[in-house]
């Protein structure tokens, strides 16, 4: 889910991306990061964030999509631990 009420108005937030594991290495998840990041340079946006689930998620963001962390780790009473990361639109 792709938001864009984050309090900045001009960052948008990648909610939720889950790839069921059938689909997984098929290049499904890094299309629908890169919709998310051109969608929200079209809406004129300056940064996009979301909150990785796993280091190994963290890896992925990072090495493939470009995001980097940033802020401290949480827990997520539902969700586990997270881990902030960002990417520039510009």
């Amino acid at each position: 889910m792709l938001m864009t009420d984050h309090p900045e108005p001009s960052i948008i937030t990648l909610d939720v991306v889950i790839t069921e594991e059938p689909y997984q290495a098929l290049g499904f998840g890094q299309r629908l990061v890169d919709l998310a990041c051109s969608i929200g340079k079209e809406l004129g946006m300056k940064e996009i964030r979301l909150d990785a689930m796993s280091e190994e998620l963290r890896d992925w963001y990072r090495d493939d999509s470009g995001f980097v962390e940033f802020g401290e780790e949480f827990d997520d009473p539902e969700l586990g631990h997270m881990i902030p990361m960002r990417k520039s639109l510009l």
